[in-house]
């Protein structure tokens, strides 16, 4: 009779030999191992039968370690839960120790909820919950809205501020005029630091005649400029060894006289505004010459508008633009005032608020452009040449023909061109070379002889550039 015990320590051996140590297969390598040690009915029944009641042991045991696992798990979450809990609610309580601001605590609360577990985990303790949340979301998001709300403080006071020093300015019928003495300084510097940039003639009248003195007192100061800097620099050449033996330091160099920073946009805008009648001619910028190859050796020439600094650019209203359309506007609403007495505080109210941006509705804009027609394309052809040029055609159209006309018939054209650019204002060598176009050898040229035979004038003290003799 086989020794059930013994023939199941065999088959534990047999089982770890080929490495089949998972209890979940264990009863099916049972009965494949079985028949091929055991051929005995009698013995395999004893055999299975000592099996069936150790399987049912161990399963027993398998059950009771699970049982006694899943109290463990249940014990573990359940003080997890018990830890979480206390920690929201030290956390509910550490909160307003820190804030008793209600929005605040809404703010953590929500916060908190946005939270995943294992995120929430991270925190010991609902005190360092909340520490965290002040550092990183709390204390930066209510300091970026005390600084929004003191910027907004701050510019609506500085508007109240700009109101109330433009209520008192209007008071002053010269300073809203633009006439006087440190805005006409603004405007003189303005035109001389953009000669080139526009064309701009006065009317005979006062407000010409107040700007020449503006403008000579100016240039007195550029000049007064110009002398301190030359004689500092004179004084510090002096005598440079004996001055280096002494260890005297140089003289400092006065700085030169900035008109860019002379330049009050808002003056030159009032001053546009209450004087545009006084105005010959006036183009906010120029329409320059651009050849149509880049190598400048074409006969055709097109025209490209350069932006006067402060009027529209790229579609955009420029400042002295907007400024000096508020400011007409103003005035339209003054004089209404003055019509209907019974609703001038009203139309005072509506000017003050066109002034400083507040209404746009009644302001026009556009008519403070000031850009002329571009000039059509023109031949520039050079006389020695023997092949006819073809004139620029739109897409469809039939080429034309044309031969280049005669060098005298170019020459008249030219200086009819030249003199043409002086009246509009074209009046420094750069201007009336842009206006005229063509090479500027010929051009250059061409202004030294009329200057000789006296057709023109060079600048002089009463003129900033080159005029027409009797006009």
């Amino acid at each position: 009779m086989v020794d059930a015990t013994l023939a199941l320590a065999e088959f534990d051996r047999w089982l770890k030999a080929h490495d089949f140590s998972d209890d979940e297969n264990e009863e099916r390598h049972f009965y494949d191992w079985l028949p091929r040690w055991y051929a005995d009915p009698a013995d395999r029944a004893a055999i299975t039968a000592t099996w069936d009641a150790r399987f049912a042991e161990r399963c027993k045991q398998r059950d009771r370690e699970a049982a006694e696992r899943q109290m463990a798990f249940d014990r573990e979450t359940a003080e997890i839960k018990r830890q979480r809990a206390a920690r929201d609610a030290d956390a509910a309580s550490a909160i307003w120790e820190c804030t008793s601001d209600e929005n605040e605590v809404d703010a953590y609360h929500a916060w908190w909820r946005s939270l995943d577990q294992p995120a929430r985990d991270k925190f010991a303790d609902g005190g360092s919950a909340v520490d965290y949340w002040y550092r990183t979301v709390g204390e930066p998001k209510y300091k970026a809205e005390a600084a929004t709300t003191a910027r907004r403080e701050q510019e609506r006071e500085q508007a109240e501020r700009k109101r109330a020093d433009l209520v008192e300015h209007l008071k002053d019928l010269a300073w809203a005029r633009g006439e006087d003495a440190a805005s006409l300084r603004a405007v003189a510097a303005w035109r001389r630091v953009y000669v080139d940039e526009m064309v701009f003639k006065l009317k005979e009248g006062t407000a010409r005649d107040a700007l020449q003195v503006a403008d000579q007192a100016l240039m007195a100061e550029i000049q007064a400029s110009v002398d301190a800097i030359a004689a500092a620099k004179a004084r510090n050449a002096q005598d440079p060894l004996l001055r280096a033996a002494r260890g005297e330091q140089d003289e400092p160099v006065p700085p030169p006289l900035d008109l860019r920073a002379i330049v009050d946009r808002d003056a030159v805008a009032r001053w546009l505004a209450a004087h545009r009648e006084d105005l010959a001619t006036f183009e906010a910028g120029r329409w320059r010459h651009q050849w149509n190859d880049p190598d400048g050796e074409s006969k055709w020439i097109d025209y490209q508008w350069t932006q006067l600094d402060g009027f529209r650019i790229f579609g955009n209203v420029g400042e002295i633009q907007r400024q000096a359309a508020r400011w007409t506007a103003y005035w339209a609403i003054e004089a209404k005032a003055t019509a209907y007495p019974d609703a001038a505080a009203a139309l005072h109210e509506l000017g003050l608020k066109v002034l400083t941006g507040e209404r746009h509705d009644t302001v026009d804009y556009g008519a403070w452009e000031f850009q002329p027609e571009k000039p059509p394309s023109e031949y520039i052809g050079d006389p020695d040449d023997d092949e006819p040029e073809q004139e620029p055609r739109t897409e469809g159209e039939i080429p034309r023909i044309r031969r280049p006309p005669s060098p005298a018939r170019q020459r008249s054209k030219l200086i009819k061109r030249i003199e043409s650019a002086i009246r509009k204002g074209y009046v420094t060598k750069t201007a009336i070379y842009d206006a005229v176009g063509g090479k500027r050898e010929t051009v250059v040229e061409l202004l030294r002889e009329l200057v000789a035979d006296g057709t023109i004038q060079e600048p002089d003290d009463d003129h900033g550039g080159y005029w027409l003799d009797g006009e």
